[in-house]
This record gives C-alpha cells, structure tokens and sequence, in this order.
C-alpha cells in the first residue's frame, strides 16, 4: 500500500476587531455635549424639528466643550504617534484596543 500525501493546510489569518480608544473616547464626549441621547428620542417619536432644535441648541451652548474634546483627541494621538512602538495597547479576544 502506498502512502498517501496529506493535503496542503492553507494559513488563516485570525479575524481580530481593532478599536481606536481616542476616536472612540471622541466620539463618545461629542455626543454627549450635543446631547444625542434626548435628539434621538425625540426623532424616534416622530418630532423631527423638535429633535434638530435639541441638537442646535446643544451645539451652540457646548461650542467650547466640543472645541475642548476635539483639541484633546487630537493632542492626545499627537503623543500617541510620537512615541513610536506598537500602538495595540491590549487585546481581549478577537478585540484589539489601539491608541
């Protein structure tokens, strides 16, 4: 009897999900400022013009916090490239968290 070959195994590459921790932080503070949370219930409802007016007035009275959060991020992922090295600062899973 001769010996058969075993088939060829194919690499595969591992499904990971990279998460920006500043753009994420970001995003998170803007909509907090402009105050989505009460826009969208207001939108889901059906008061559409309700929930614009929610969002400009939460722009024009946050306009310095949102000027805060967006010179914040972008100072922060100054530092973060920088320093150079890897930027995958921890891993749980297939999640990978990067600065």
């Amino acid at each position: 009897m001769v010996a058969r070959r075993k088939a060829k195994r194919t690499a595969r590459r591992k499904r990971t999900f990279s998460v920006n921790l500043i753009e994420t932080g970001a995003g998170l503070a803007f909509l907090d400022a402009a105050n989505a949370g009460t826009a969208a219930q207001s939108l889901l409802k059906g008061d559409i013009q309700g929930g614009l007016k929610t969002l400009g007035d939460a722009f024009k009275t946050n306009k310095d916090a949102m000027i805060r959060i967006g010179a914040g991020s972008l100072a922060a992922k100054l530092v973060v490239s920088s320093l150079g090295g890897s930027k995958i600062l921890g891993k749980i899973g297939p999640l990978a968290l990067r600065a």
